[in-house]
């Protein structure tokens, strides 16, 4: 029998935009295809601009140029929603037909939220390798993790998430980040201490691809200082940091360095040879993705992709740990080894 408009759950879809009008109306045209019934559909759009376009049919919200970032403008985004599941995707995201019915579908006993897939559409091999090494949330590595299943998650992207009010009731909103990135995994840490999450792979949402090495780069460097920034809001701190340490590649450059150095004169040769290893490492270790994507142009750049990422990533942390050395410099005068003293 099919469903009536009543047995569909009332949502409200939360997006914050800014400085990107053409993204957003690519959004919201892709959220007219979505099939869900209108009357159980609220859609809330916070922009911060100078100058305000409603979109029409949505309630939209302007908020002042002040760079608050995005914890602050998705709280205002839930303070205007009506319903009581609060969906949050990205301004520059288009969406499968049954994405929301497959968002709401696994709500029933405890669970509190659902994780959704993310995936590139009409994307170059670069564009493809992005979403295969996982990023944004997941992306082709998650959903193939979960072979087509319903799984728990603590991971939950406000690329592609739905939450129910009770847990923002429960655990207050967003930390106001300002400019860092990462209030959505701060978020997710607090939650998943007291309710359940999980992931559906058919919950499908189409990201915008950064589609070239120099943007991957970009934006990499932007996650590296964001991923020590966030630090100063989470709870369990030192954990946080620890990670950053086991996964940082000047770290793993020193050791191979090391090793290298204290073969002599086979270091050069072994050198040649890790080269070739680590490529055909991860062409192996990603090759599940021909399954999906068939494409062999997407396997060979993943690779180097996935370099170009870590890379960004390793130099995003050390600016951001200069940045912080530097401001504590200027803020007491003193060196850090001082201050400990």
């Amino acid at each position: 029998m099919k469903p009536s408009i009543a047995d569909w759950p009332a949502v409200s879809i939360i997006i914050i935009t800014k400085d990107r009008r053409e993204d957003l109306d690519r959004c919201l045209e892709s959220l007219r295809q979505v099939d869900y019934p209108g009357e159980r559909l609220q859609i809330v759009i916070v922009e911060e601009c100078d100058q305000p376009r409603d979109p029409g049919n949505v309630d939209y919200v302007v908020i002042p140029r002040e760079n608050r970032g995005w914890g602050y403008a998705r709280n205002i985004g839930i303070r205007h929603a009506r319903h009581n599941l609060f969906v949050f995707t990205d301004d520059d995201c288009l969406f499968e037909t049954n994405w929301l019915k497959e968002l709401v579908s696994p709500l029933e006993g405890d669970i509190a939220g659902v994780s959704g897939g993310v995936l590139v559409k009409d994307a170059n091999a670069v564009g493809c390798s992005e979403i295969v090494l996982g990023f944004p949330n997941g992306g082709l590595l998650r959903i193939h993790a979960a072979q087509g299943h319903i799984v728990d998650t603590t991971g939950m992207s406000t690329c592609n998430c739905l939450y129910k009010r009770a847990v923002f009731d429960r655990m207050g909103g967003f930390v106001d980040t300002r400019n860092t990135r990462g209030e959505d995994m701060e978020f997710a840490q607090r939650a998943v201490r007291e309710f359940r999450f999980v992931f559906n792979p058919d919950a499908i949402v189409y990201h915008k691809p950064r589609g070239s090495l120099a943007k991957v780069f970009k934006w990499f460097v932007e996650r590296g200082k964001s991923q020590f920034m966030i630090s100063d809001y989470l709870k369990d701190r030192r954990r946080h940091l620890l990670y950053n340490l086991q996964n940082s590649m000047s770290l793993r450059l020193l050791l191979i360095v090391g090793l290298l150095a204290a073969l002599g004169p086979w270091r050069w040769p072994v050198l040649m040879l890790l080269i070739p290893a680590y490529y055909l490492f991860i062409l192996k270790r990603f090759a599940f993705q021909h399954h999906y994507l068939k494409r062999t142009d997407s396997l060979l750049m993943t690779p180097i992709v996935k370099i170009v990422m870590d890379v960004g990533m390793e130099i995003g942390r050390l600016l951001q740990v200069r940045h912080n050395l530097v401001t504590q410099i200027r803020r007491t005068g003193k060196r850090p080894e001082e201050v400990a003293q």
